[in-house]
């Protein structure tokens, strides 16, 4: 049994800073800051690398993708917390362990410190130490404090960690923590470490812990949400715009950013998307977990030849070491050569939809979106869930263009809505705007349509605006009621394109 906390001492969670560096080169060998050019890049508005998540209300109606389960009404929107969150070692609030000036020491077989974080948003599904351990290593777990601090409550991940060699602070043991994605606001964590065998060695020195959000290998990601870096190699290096409403960093040879990113169970992960300005020789390798890690991706590409006309781009590029990688990872991209004004990247596990073919509306690319893989008309599943706000993103091949014309497959109960379709994501350039009402379905519509989510119609819209995309777009899709938010545009099967 573990004594109670008698009092509450509140320790500061101390975000990674942010903060700029450098002022735009003076030379026109090196890229313009977008502060003082006032160009941003086009089409390429930017939001966090955990993407915005439209609100879904909730509604006495029952939701057309899963008629069981209404969608329930969200709480208030906590604050919104850093993707990194650090702590002290030594700002426990109660524990086994000894305080020795800027860290831990003297932790034994047992040994545990509790400490009260301030999750904010909550999304925090990994936890990373850095110590130092000249001893045999041994086990730490963390554990979720219970309310009244008899036992450590519930226990959501431990890792092996290694003795080093040295008390020097200088190592790293990084392990999931999913259950923790669902905590915000103040927690009570434990840290808890074990020996092997009952060893009576000390284990470590922690000097400090932080807690990461890991997002999705294949959202949309904006480079200056980073949880490691390095622009020593060049003092002009860093953030572009004004925090927090960064445009871009620059980077160039010899320096490197981390990112925490979830790569799923099925992982799949073999092509990158780099957007931003780039110029000359453009190299960077991609390492596992550390800037010196295992090797899973060289990427090579010839940007601009000089800042003169340069143009924001998007270069895919294929990485097929990667494609094995599973769960979550720190991804270090180490630059080689070139230069970058580097916006954005995201990882793809699927090809891109030809418009020449059938696009089946449930291969999205991500989105909030609910799908139902039940059979319906083409064979295969639907999206439904298209409350206001609510996306869905799909990376499209327009070939070689000409396509201004779609025919979308759509079932709905409710009067219908409006569809957005932006660049990129939900704050991305807007390109049309396309109008469903159910009102306007054509006469072969079947006899249930308008009051069966399953029976679906063909709305054949004319898309004048769409005629002049060529090549791979990434294209989001956003929805809005006619009557109201809460309420639904409809059930969607499929698109097909046509010229």
């Amino acid at each position: 049994m573990r004594k109670k906390v008698l009092s509450y001492l509140l320790c500061a969670a101390m975000a990674l800073s942010m903060t700029a560096c450098g002022e735009k080169p003076a030379e026109s060998s090196q890229p313009e800051s977008v502060e003082e050019s006032g160009d941003e890049p086009a089409g390429d508005e930017q939001e966090s690398s955990e993407e915005e998540t439209p609100a879904e209300e909730s509604s006495e109606e029952e939701s057309p993708a899963e008629e069981e389960t209404p969608i329930e009404e969200e709480p208030e929107e906590a604050a919104a917390g850093p993707m990194v969150l650090r702590t002290e070692a030594e700002a426990f609030v109660d524990g086994d362990v000894t305080a020795e000036g800027d860290h831990l020491g003297g932790l034994k077989d047992k040994a545990w410190a509790m400490y009260n974080v301030d999750l904010a948003d909550g999304g925090y599904k990994q936890i990373g130490i850095r110590y130092g351990a000249d001893s045999v290593g041994g086990t730490v777990r963390l554990w979720i404090g219970d309310a009244d601090y008899e036992e450590f409550g519930e226990m959501i991940g431990e890792a092996a960690f290694e003795g080093t060699g040295s008390w020097d602070m200088n190592s790293m043991v990084v392990f999931d923590v999913p259950n923790l994605g669902g905590q915000s606001g103040a927690t009570d964590l434990v840290i808890e470490w074990e020996s092997p065998e009952g060893e009576s060695d000390y284990l470590m020195n922690p000097d400090y812990f932080e807690l990461y959000k890991t997002t999705s290998a294949g959202a949309k990601t904006n480079t200056w949400n980073f949880f490691d870096n390095d622009f020593s190699a060049n003092e002009v290096a860093g953030f572009r715009g004004e925090e927090p409403d960064y445009t871009h960093i620059y980077v160039t040879t010899d320096c490197y950013t981390g990112y925490k990113l979830d790569f799923g169970e099925e992982g799949g992960y073999k092509e990158l998307a780099l957007t931003g300005d780039f110029v000359g020789e453009c190299a960077l390798e991609l390492h596992l977990d550390s800037p010196d890690g295992e090797l899973v991706g060289n990427v090579a590409f010839t940007g601009a030849a000089d800042w003169t006309n340069v143009m924001t781009n998007t270069y895919t590029v294929e990485v097929p070491e990667l494609e094995s990688v599973t769960g979550g990872h720190g991804i270090y991209f180490v630059f080689k050569s070139g230069d970058f004004n580097f916006a954005s990247f995201r990882f793809y596990n699927k090809p891109a939809l030809k418009l020449s073919e059938r696009v089946e509306a449930e291969l999205d690319i991500e989105g909030t979106t609910s799908h139902d893989e039940s059979d319906v008309s083409s064979a295969g599943g639907n999206i439904g869930g298209t409350q206001g706000n609510v996306y869905i993103t799909y990376r499209l091949d327009f070939e070689d263009g000409g396509y201004n014309k779609i025919l979308m497959r759509f079932g709905t109960i409710t009067p219908g809505g409006t569809i957005d379709v932006h660049y990129g994501d939900p704050n991305g350039e807007l390109i049309t705007t396309i109008t469903l009402n159910r009102d306007d379905a054509p006469d072969s519509k079947p006899e249930n349509f308008g009051s069966d989510w399953a029976a679906f119609a063909d709305f054949e819209i004319d898309v004048p605006d769409l005629a002049g995309l060529t090549g791979e777009q990434i294209i989001c899709f956003v929805f809005h009621p006619t009557d109201g938010d809460d309420n639904w545009v409809g059930n969607f099967d499929y698109y097909e394109f046509s010229k």
